[in-house]
């Protein structure tokens, strides 16, 4: 022998003569041998990226360009012969690893020609002999060696051989055929236009090829399903499934084609120049429905297929030697088994090319235009259903792969009706300083961004999955930058841009599960491809999804953040706003009227001079606001105030106010046994005391100037005392419900005997009775008769008995909220910085809304009213309201 390969290690030490050495590679710091294909394999499934291509009208997922194929391996071998890289990458393919989408051709340095990988080849191994070292130390550059096997001799005569040119020489061998024009006698040739010429030629080529392609099917039929039914290579009580599975309706689809090629020579036959060929696809179009079921299987073929190939010697041999057959022009079988596809997505292009071709008021050009409609109309039936079956596939294999320590596998719900895999691919994580880089699979679904790193053949969830709505995507162009900025979040660190060349991502994940993600691509058109297809999804999810949308009260220059607004109610179309100033009156925008000028331009008026309020409400019963101010609870005449706000004036003057209670920490109003009530509590760290009030209508007050309410208004019906501080109280039919440190208790409204409402010996609540660190918030009666039950942490059901409902169920919440609200079947949980809302029949996120400083005006449906830090004006104030979208 006259070459051999060195070790790895060995080659790292030293450079080829075959390549160029001037260039580094991300994230290896040693050099790939070029010609250990194992290794180059590994390098380009690795390096090469993918995305959307687009070929014959046609989009294919996870895949890429000859061009950019090419390209990436010149990349891996440091080598600028182009014709060099497109061997070595048909060595990869010949064992399988990718293939064009059409299966026809080998691998092309074009951005006309789109490849795949194949989901379960092996990986490609051997010597690539050309690139493999020679042992003579005579050998040099510009020196032919003495042996006739040198890989140095063979290049240098090859070189010498291939013209000089820019780009690649390799083509496929076209197949040896007549045209159109070289049967047709000279006279009636030189009668025609060139334009018609050129329309004839298409069309020959229409039929020659549908010739090429029945016949491609009778031989797939002939010579290999049909054998494999009766020849003993599988199994007798698997042979008629697989074959079933293997090669689905092709006889239906052999006989369709058959009828369509018999119309095409009848009609060519009929006249030399061929007038009318839209008529015979418009007939055909209505028949072409086998396709469907066809590309529907074809994804399950191939893995079928491959499966007993990789178990099955016998099968193994057979296909090869069909593959040498002469009819079979050395093609592997998946290129027949793809031809079915392929040959319906070229009928419309054939068709566009007759079309352009011909003459306008030509009789055709309708019948082509509608044949033509017909065809996308079959072929978009066909990608949506085999998109779907390959989808479904997909997903049934990753639930199996995909695992985690914590569960968040549950979390991805891949086989819910709808998911699909929009993007999938290796990126390097950044370590955090205590761990180092990692390699890592990445998929992005249509709902959930997910970070794996491989196990053997399975799949760990690396990092917690990222719901896409909450996904916020940074790009730094200056490495260094990113670095710096970073490292002040503390979450992620950047290595030393010198030492490697990045194209980082930065995935922003909100929430006490996320943190910041540094995602490095290989090249900057895959960190291009990753952000668009992120983005894209995320907008489509977004308008997919929301049923909520912000409608904005106020964002302006009369709300300082130093003034922090802290409460909110409306009463006939008014706005009432409480602060820490006073208590403000104000109109929705949709109730400002052209006439009052200075009211619409302020929006806002103080009607009184009181400091922090914290909760306001109107008793509309006896038409009184209720008013929190420094724990001390007030009423004061609503009328009066609606008449001080039109008159532009303060009322502290004229309006003497109630006093309810001193050292209340908050009020609540609702209804139990019939009865509107109002509960003002004062709650300590040891103790919580309930003062029941029911408004009594009909009192009138003494007066404007002098007006007092009398203690008729509101008349103390029941009082209570709970050993332990409470947070909220809510009303059932004949009970009240008080949110403890510890749980929820609930108290009788006729006896006033409490009881705690979860159930201590159903087990499946230890998750909740056990942990200290867990705060009650709110609770909600469902049309079922349960409950939900929202804690700080997680939200779960209960029954009327306080057992667990639907044990299975829980929701953990992305954020810590506090505050919810309950409008079926959405429950939206409130935090400072994001409010998430989740459809309470799957538990699934339904929206996410980015907030900055938020809080929480008042929680009873329809009225949401919210304020955060003003995006637009500096050191300003955002009240807006949630609003249903119908």
């Amino acid at each position: 022998m006259g070459n051999q390969a060195p070790t790895d290690d060995e080659w790292s030490l030293k450079k080829s003569d075959t390549v160029d050495s001037q260039h580094t590679t991300l994230n290896h710091t040693k050099r790939t041998h070029p010609a250990f294909l194992s290794l180059v394999a590994a390098r380009f499934k690795n390096d090469i990226p993918l995305g959307i291509s687009s070929k014959d009208n046609h989009e294919y997922s996870e895949s890429f360009f000859g061009k950019h194929g090419v390209d990436t391996i010149a990349n891996i071998i440091h080598s600028n012969d182009r014709n060099l890289c497109v061997l070595l990458g048909r060595a990869l393919a010949e064992q399988g690893m990718f293939h064009d989408v059409s299966y026809v051709h080998k691998l092309r340095d074009s951005l006309n020609e789109v490849y795949q990988f194949e989901p379960h080849a092996a990986t490609p191994s051997g010597i690539f002999t050309i690139l493999s070292d020679c042992y003579s130390p005579t050998c040099a550059k510009g020196r032919v060696c003495y042996s006739i096997t040198c890989p140095r001799r063979f290049e240098h005569i090859n070189l010498q051989k291939q013209p000089t040119v820019s780009g690649s020489v390799i083509e496929d061998e076209k197949p040896i055929g007549d045209d159109w024009g070289s049967g047709v006698p000279k006279e009636l040739l030189d009668s025609l236009s060139k334009q018609e010429r050129v329309r004839q030629e298409t069309i020959y080529e229409l039929i020659k090829g549908e010739i090429e392609y029945v016949k491609d099917l009778q031989n797939t039929i002939k010579l290999i399903a049909q054998p494999l039914r009766i020849k003993d290579i599988i199994e007798p009580t698997r042979r008629e499934q697989f074959v079933n599975e293997v090669f689905s309706n092709i006889n239906a689809i052999c006989s369709v084609n058959e009828k369509l090629l018999q119309k095409l020579l009848v009609r060519q036959r009929q006249s030399t120049v061929v007038s009318n060929v839209g008529d015979i696809f418009i007939e055909m179009a209505k028949e072409f429905v086998p396709y469907i079921e066809y590309g529907t299987n074809q994804f399950h073929a191939k893995i079928v297929l491959n499966d007993e190939r990789n178990r099955n010697t016998e099968l193994t041999k057979f296909i090869q030697e069909v593959e040498r057959l002469k009819d079979f022009r050395k093609l592997s079988i998946e290129s027949f088994l793809g031809r079915p596809t392929s040959r319906l997505l070229r009928y419309s292009l054939l068709l566009e090319g007759i079309l352009k071709k011909t003459e306008e008021n030509h009789e055709d050009i309708e019948a082509i235009k509608l044949a033509m409609v017909e065809l996308k109309k079959i072929t978009t039936a066909v990608d949506l259903a085999a998109g779907k079956a390959k989808n479904k596939i997909r997903l049934t294999e990753l639930t199996a792969k995909l695992f985690s320590l914590d569960g968040d596998e549950k979390l991805l719900n891949l086989l819910e009706e709808g998911r699909s895999i929009i993007r999938e691919g290796n990126l390097i994580l950044k370590g955090t300083g205590t761990t180092g880089d990692k390699e890592v699979f990445v998929y992005l679904f249509d709902h959930m961004l997910v970070i794996t790193r491989k196990k053997e053949d399975r799949y760990r969830i690396y990092r917690k999955p990222v719901y896409l709505e909450m996904a916020q995507i940074q790009v730094e162009r200056n490495a260094s930058r990113a670095a710096a900025g970073l490292a002040r979040v503390g979450t992620v660190t950047e290595a030393n841009p010198a030492t490697q060349r990045t194209f980082p991502l930065t995935i922003i994940h909100p929430g006490r599960f996320g943190g910041a993600y540094v995602l490095n691509a290989a090249t900057i058109a895959d960190r291009q491809s990753w952000i668009e297809a992120i983005e894209r999804q995320k907008a489509t999810l977004i308008s997919q999804k929301e049923v909520f949308k912000i409608s904005p009260i106020l964002d302006g220059s009369y709300f300082t953040r130093s003034n922090p607004i802290r409460c909110s109610c409306v009463y006939q179309g008014h706005i009432f706003v409480g602060t820490d100033s006073g208590l403000y009156i104000g109109r929705d925008s949709a109730n400002i009227t052209s006439g009052n000028l200075r009211f619409q331009y302020q929006r806002f008026l103080k009607v009184l001079e009181v400091e922090y309020v914290s909760q306001i409400d109107i008793i509309p019963k006896i038409e009184m606001l209720l008013l929190l101010q420094d724990k001390t609870l007030l009423l004061y005449p609503v009328r009066v105030l609606l008449e001080q706000c039109e008159s532009f004036s303060v009322a502290n003057d004229k309006i003497k106010p109630q006093k309810v209670g001193s050292s209340v920490t908050f009020f609540k109003q609702g209804t139990c046994q019939g009865q509107q009530l109002l509960c003002a509590v004062k709650s300590t760290p040891i103790n919580t005391t309930v003062k029941v009030f029911e408004p009594i209508a009909g009192v009138k007050s003494s007066g404007f100037k002098l007006f007092k309410a009398g203690v008729d208004n509101l008349k103390l019906v029941k009082e209570f005392y709970i050993p332990s501080e409470s947070k909220s109280i809510h009303f059932f039919s004949s009970k009240f419900c008080v949110g403890c440190v510890k749980g929820f208790e609930l108290v009788d409204f006729t006896t006033l005997d409490t009881q705690g409402f979860l159930e201590p010996n159903d087990p499946t609540l230890d998750f909740v009775l056990k942990r200290e660190q867990v705060r009650p918030i709110a609770i909600f009666r469902l049309q079922n008769g349960n409950f939900l039950l929202c804690y700080n942490d997680f939200g779960f059901f209960l029954d009327k008995l306080g057992r667990r409902y639907r044990p299975d169920w829980i929701i953990n919440w992305c954020g810590t909220p506090d505050h919810f609200t309950f409008h079926d079947p959405y429950i939206i949980a409130y935090e400072p910085s994001f409010i998430e809302i989740r459809d309470i029949r799957t538990g699934q996120l339904q929206q996410f809304i980015p907030t900055s400083n938020l809080r929480v005006l008042g929680t009873d449906y329809p009225l949401l009213h919210c304020v955060m830090d003003s995006n637009e004006f500096q050191d300003q104030q955002y009240v807006f309201k949630l609003v249903k979208n119908e």
